[in-house]
């Protein structure tokens, strides 16, 4: 996970500009909280989908079968699921500066 750290943060602040250009800072923190709740729903949908994924690569190879083209599918869902991840840090970003701008 070191190995990307930094780079990820570069994103979180990435997704966090971009996101900012189409949607005005949060009126609330309880505007905050719904937003960040939608992102953490998304998040989890796309690691229960990579998980199923895995469930699927994992019969297979119990059953010495080719699970090849479901690690690639897993490889896509985790992506995903990095990117909502992303989304998820930049929102939480999103309302702790609210939070220092209405001290």
């Amino acid at each position: 996970m070191n190995a990307v750290k930094d780079q990820v943060s570069v994103l979180v602040d990435r997704e966090l500009f971009f996101a900012n250009q189409k949607h005005p800072a949060f009126n609330s923190q309880h505007e905050g909280a719904a937003v960040i709740c939608e992102e953490l729903e998304e998040a989890q949908d796309a690691i229960d989908a990579a998980a199923g994924v895995y469930s699927a690569l994992w019969e297979k190879v119990k059953h010495d079968e080719g699970a090849d083209k479901l690690a690639e599918i897993l490889r896509v869902k985790a992506e995903e699921a990095a990117c909502e991840c992303i989304q998820l840090a930049a929102m939480a970003q999103k309302m702790v500066n609210r939070m220092e701008v209405s001290k």
